[in-house]
């Protein structure tokens, strides 16, 4: 499963959150299963953007302004290489498929509740079966 399709699922599962249903324990479950796999995400994009990212000549951290603010500091990448050679490295990262195994939750423990197709469609063949 695609990074992008874990958010999309997060977020229908968080949708069906705010419901009262009696599925509540397995959608719980499921963000955290979603969380785990999207803080891995972040982390290794972090890792990716801080091979390219600006350094000085001691191999530190340049860290640039943003805005107006002295204090708001950031990262950057300011070489048009670097920069282009870390977007093929996020696209590849968004192309790898994740093993993530998802608390199933049968259709028919949701028949009866009144819920929006758009929030079931993320779920249905994935989670709920």
């Amino acid at each position: 499963m695609k990074y992008l399709q874990i958010v999309e699922i997060k977020s229908a599962l968080t949708e069906l959150s705010k419901e009262r249903l009696p599925i509540a324990y397995e959608i719980a479950k499921n963000i955290r299963i979603c969380n785990n796999a999207i803080q891995e995400m972040t982390e290794l994009s972090r890792t990716i953007f801080e091979n390219f990212a600006d350094k000085d000549e001691d191999g530190n951290f340049i860290k640039h302004q943003v805005g107006d603010d002295p204090n708001n500091m950031q990262l950057k990448i300011s070489n048009s290489d670097a920069l282009n050679q870390y977007q093929i490295e996020f696209v590849k990262l968004l192309d790898v498929e994740h093993d993530v195994h998802f608390v199933m939750i049968p259709k028919a423990r949701i028949q009866t509740e009144n819920l929006l197709a758009d929030v079931l469609i993320p779920l249905i063949d994935v989670i709920i079966n």
